[in-house]
């Protein structure tokens, strides 16, 4: 296979992963932060384990984005 077409699949599944990585961030970990400490529902989850399952899903973004990083790291020159 072409070299230029390895690479660019390579891209392409980087940015992939690279995008999952923001959504996990952002709806896992910021969101789920974001509306523990805004919410005015007496009936929310204790802060606690929601801070601590948003620093799990921020931990699966820092996994995936660096995955991404990774696949970047076997383009071919």
């Amino acid at each position: 296979m072409n070299k230029l077409v390895q690479n660019e699949q390579r891209k392409l599944t980087a940015s992939f992963l690279n995008g999952i990585a923001i959504a996990l961030f952002a709806v896992g970990g910021l969101a789920q932060i974001l509306s523990a400490f805004y919410a005015t529902n007496p009936g929310h989850p204790d802060r606690l384990i929601v801070v601590s399952i948003s620093l799990i899903f921020i931990g699966v973004s820092a996994g995936a984005h660096q995955l991404a990083r990774r696949v970047l790291k076997g383009l071919i020159e």
